[in-house]
């Protein structure tokens, strides 16, 4: 899973070179929203096992948006987005934030 959420923080970074709009931002923010809308209900029949899917369904989430949208997954005006369009997302949101930052370090 962490190999995941690495490539996924990896190709977000190195199509965040250019500078991007508050519209691109507002349009990944919704591609996240629609994706993570998805995997839950793939996931569903997990949560009846207690397996929560959250943090891998927005890693796997958020490298299927790198590959359309030219965004920085952690930055702030992302982390924003985020917040406004898709609220019950953000605690997901500051979690993979973290570990990037976790990951990037080392």
């Amino acid at each position: 899973m962490k190999k995941v959420f690495f490539t996924g923080v990896v190709a977000f970074l190195v199509l965040s070179s250019c500078g991007p709009s508050q519209e691109d931002y507002r349009q990944a923010s919704n591609k996240m929203c629609e994706c993570m809308k998805e995997k839950n209900v793939e996931s569903e029949e997990l949560k009846a096992l207690n397996i929560d899917m959250t943090d891998a369904n927005y890693a796997v989430c958020a490298l299927e948006m790198a590959e359309t949208k030219d965004v920085n997954p952690v930055s702030k005006d992302f982390a924003d987005a985020i917040a406004e369009n898709c609220p019950d997302l953000k605690k997901a949101h500051a979690k993979y934030v973290k570990m990037a930052k976790q990951l990037t370090k080392k």
